[in-house]
This record gives C-alpha cells, structure tokens and sequence, in this order.
C-alpha cells in the first residue's frame, strides 16, 4: 500500500527535503487520486492567489510548482544536464510511490473567449507594461501559447493562404489596437539567436538607461 512504501521505501527524511516543509496531507495526494497529476490552481489568476501566503490556495499552489519543476528537472536530465535536485535514488523513491514523470511539457491552450482572452491580455500588459508575450508564458490559461496561435493564424491571413470571417478580422484589429504586434512565435527556453538577445538588451538600455539587468528580470519573461 501507499503507507507501507512511504513507512519502508520513502523515507521520512526525503520527504522533508524534497517537498521543503509541505504538510503530508499533499504527500497523500497520490493514495487518495491514485496519481500525482496534479492540476493547476490558479490557472487564470497568476500570482493572485499568493496574496496570502499561509492560504490553502497559496499551499496548494507550492505543490503544484513542486511537482512541475520535478517534471522539468527530469526532462533536462534526459537531455544530460546535470539535477542538484533529482538523484537516482529520489527518482526511483518517487517512481515507488507511482510518481510519473513527464517527458513533455503540457503546452494546451483552453479554449476561452474571446473576451476573456481580451482581459488577461489587459492584465498582462498592466503587470508587465508590454505586450511582447513570451511563447512560452503559462500564466493566465497559457496565453503564450494563445498568442503563438495567434499570430500563426495572422501571419497565414497575411500571406493569403487562410481566409478569415469579417469577425476575426475584426478581432485582429482589436488586438492591433491593444499593442499586440502578431510575432510571437514558437521557441525552444535557452535558444535564443544572439542578435535576438543582444536587440532586447539595448531595448532594456533604452528603456533603462543601464545594462546592468536583474537576475529575475520581469518585463521580459522570455
């Protein structure tokens, strides 16, 4: 049973170092679900709900985190980079108590309306101060991924090889009119082309007036 593993393979101490502090009722997540998908809590409101830390939304929150960079740390271990977080003995810890790893990223893109799409766009360009969406920004219902759509299909318009109904058009104009520019493109984290990095760090001095950028650097999230 799920006890008995946690009792003989997985010991306590592992659990407290790797989960850092989360309370075993989300360690007995898997026992009750029977898998350890655990699903986002806050997919629409980003950071909203870490408002207060001590929440059970905040906590619930952790977890999910938690458990995406252990999916995250496991596929760059498929691809050699080295993990200060996974060992092989944690690895085969969790595979014992029916951890699944996940050799993807779930890059869906719900299907919103419109409207709604419109909102988070707004909420976006109010948190960052642009609209240069990353491709690969997850918040908000995966709008990097809603904005790579989008621009797709934009570009096709553009090129003549899809034709759109006067109401996309129309939609198009609207996200014209908000700021949003039709270039965000699928992209791989960590393969930037340097004339790409080297032209945001002079928009960042532009912007700034120094090119000293902070680790944790919020305007660009790509």
């Amino acid at each position: 049973s799920f006890v008995t593993i946690v009792l003989v393979g997985f010991s306590f101490l592992f659990i407290y170092e790797i989960l850092c502090g989360l309370n075993l009722n989300q360690v007995e997540f898997g026992r009750v679900n029977r898998h350890f998908k655990v699903p986002n809590p806050a997919p629409d409101n980003g950071d909203a709900i870490l408002e207060d830390p001590n929440s059970g939304a905040a906590d619930a929150n952790r977890f999910y985190k938690f458990t995406q960079k252990i999916h995250t740390e496991y596929r760059a271990l498929q691809r050699g980079v080295p993990s200060t977080m996974l060992t092989e003995e944690r690895i085969a810890q969790l595979q014992n108590i029916g951890f699944e790893f996940s050799t993807k990223a779930d890059k869906t893109v719900p299907d919103l309306d419109w409207s709604t799409r419109i909102q988070q766009l707004e909420a976006f360009l109010s948190e960052m101060g642009h609209l240069r969406v990353d491709p690969n920004y997850d918040k908000y219902s995966n709008l990097g991924g809603w904005a790579v759509e989008m621009s797709e299909r934009h570009r096709s318009w553009q090129e003549g090889t899809e034709y759109l109904l006067p109401d996309m058009v129309e939609k198009f104009a609207q996200l014209n009119a908000l700021g949003f520019s039709f270039d965000v493109f699928p992209s791989r984290r960590g393969e930037r082309s340097w004339e790409d990095s080297f032209n945001l760090l002079m928009l960042y001095r532009q912007e700034t007036g120094s090119c000293r950028v902070p680790h944790h650097y919020k305007a660009d999230c790509r």
